[in-house]
């Protein structure tokens, strides 16, 4: 019996130090907004031309691109098509610095798709591919797939690496059950409602929706969501005791 325990924990432990997925998926740190992800790296997915026309051709048909990955223990098999009309074509995109000195960020139009899910009946898919990197979303009528790069959320990963999760493992900040108070004035009624909606308002939930790659570059200096907060009132979501201010 001992020598079979031992036998046991050797092959354990031999099969926690092969990796595997080949370098595919990384190590997961934790996240506060996510109940679970993965991490995959841009080399797990296989792209494939399925279609492409005889000549150029502005027909959203005209070139079918296949791209296949696994995740969250299922595969993927997307079917995309470039994405048509959802940009002008005289768009443009800036960064603007804190001087106020703009900067022309070029968005190449080819890489927006959309398209679907193969083998599902019901799917959507609305995707940005750009070096190698795909930030998307995938509608099934089992649950809705984001895919992001992975500095959105942890800033110490590569910059080939992805975020994959499901909508369903989003917490967002509304379920905290935790009580929360604020300042309110004499006379005056809590602005515990007002204060909810103005966190709903102001909060930004995932999205790897591909309007969300336009602000790639921006973003990645700094992310920040601001919120205004009425003079006579103190909101502070760390506290769980009431004060009054009383004016005289």
């Amino acid at each position: 019996m001992v020598s079979l325990t031992l036998v046991i924990l050797i092959s354990m432990s031999a099969v926690q130090s092969i990796d595997l997925t080949g370098g595919f998926f990384k190590p997961r740190p934790y996240h506060p907004n996510l109940k679970y992800y993965e991490l995959i790296d841009s080399s797990a997915f296989k792209h494939h031309i399925v279609k492409r026309g005889t000549t150029e051709s502005n027909h959203r048909f005209n070139k079918i691109k296949e791209v296949q990955f696994n995740a969250l223990g299922r595969d993927f098999r997307l079917i995309l098509n470039p994405r048509k009309g959802l940009l002008h074509p005289q768009f443009k995109a800036y960064a603007v610095d804190g001087a106020g000195n703009e900067q022309i960020i070029h968005v190449d139009h080819e890489n927006f798709y959309e398209g679907r899910v193969f083998g599902e009946k019901v799917s959507e898919v609305s995707a940005h591919l750009e070096n190698g990197i795909m930030t998307a979303t995938i509608h099934t009528p089992e649950d809705t797939y984001h895919i992001e790069p992975s500095w959105r959320h942890t800033p110490d990963t590569s910059e080939d690496s992805m975020v994959v999760y499901r909508g369903s493992d989003v917490k967002y900040s509304w379920e905290d059950k935790k009580p929360m108070c604020d300042y309110i004035k004499e006379g005056n009624e809590t602005t515990e409602a007002e204060d909810e909606n103005e966190w709903i308002e102001g909060y930004e939930p995932p999205d790897g929706g591909v309007l969300d790659a336009l602000n790639d570059q921006i973003l990645r200096a700094k992310r920040r969501v601001k919120r205004q907060q009425a003079e006579a009132y103190n909101f502070n979501g760390e506290k769980n005791t009431l004060s009054l201010a009383v004016s005289g």
